[in-house]
């Protein structure tokens, strides 16, 4: 019996800025467009030069881009914030990722029957802000108990998402982010694959944004010897609303 993992995005391993490093998904034809990393400290500076931050109010500056990447991630992808809380064996409160995907399980026997499984909760969306990504996140145990809630999605068919290698956890960030070791290591104990998308800016129009691929940071455990074979999402772009 061989089985396929459908899931959201590609594994590339190289970063360009050309057409956002995805010349299939976004053309740039003429070479005109003028696509660049945005950094912490551009986005920053974006942020205080139209008002949207104040000097000395560090919590609520947080706030205020972080909800405001987060909604331009929402734009890109095309899915309406999430509000469904997932529960985990990680802490008492619920986790809820910013936006939730749906994905497959192809199963093809020996005698070519085929069966297809669907994860409708298996990919989680996150939009990060911070410089470094780590289990904790912008609450205690946040993305620790999100990679735990993410590996137990269930199939429509009962299957177990993080023990058949379907569990995605896509980390949209700012494109100097780093994403810590802990956390990779404990998706890969989970069976959870981590795809890491890094955030484009148009130097002409500086509030629109983009994503580059997703790239696949760790290789999961799981107990099924699944065959991955990555597929492209489609996204657009999105508009930081400073």
């Amino acid at each position: 019996t061989c089985k396929f993992k459908i899931i959201g995005a590609a594994p590339y391993f190289w970063d360009s800025p050309y057409a956002g490093n995805n010349p299939i998904t976004y053309t740039d034809p003429d070479g005109l467009e003028t696509w660049e990393p945005l950094t912490h400290k551009i986005l920053w500076k974006r942020a205080f030069s139209t008002g949207a931050v104040v000097a000395g109010e560090i919590t609520n500056n947080n706030r205020v881009v972080g909800v405001c990447f987060e909604k331009a991630v929402g734009q890109i992808f095309n899915l309406p914030k999430n509000h469904t809380g997932f529960s985990s064996s990680v802490r008492t409160n619920c986790v809820e990722p910013d936006f939730v995907g749906s994905n497959s399980l192809t199963t093809i026997s020996t005698d070519s029957i085929q069966n297809i499984s669907y994860f409708p909760t298996g990919v989680f969306i996150e939009a990060k802000t911070s410089k470094v990504i780590d289990l904790d996140g912008s609450t205690p145990l946040q993305m620790k108990a999100m990679i735990d809630a993410c590996s137990n999605q269930k199939s429509n068919d009962g299957k177990i998402s993080g023990e058949y290698g379907t569990a995605c956890l896509f980390l949209i960030t700012l494109y100097d982010s780093e994403i810590s070791p802990d956390l990779k290591q404990y998706a890969t104990t989970k069976g959870v694959n981590v795809y890491h998308f890094k955030a484009l800016y148009d130097k002409d129009s500086p509030n629109r944004i983009k994503l580059t691929p997703g790239i696949l940071i760790n290789i999961p455990i799981n107990s099924k010897d699944i065959i991955p074979i990555p597929i492209k999402i489609k996204v657009g772009t999105g508009n930081l609303d400073f």
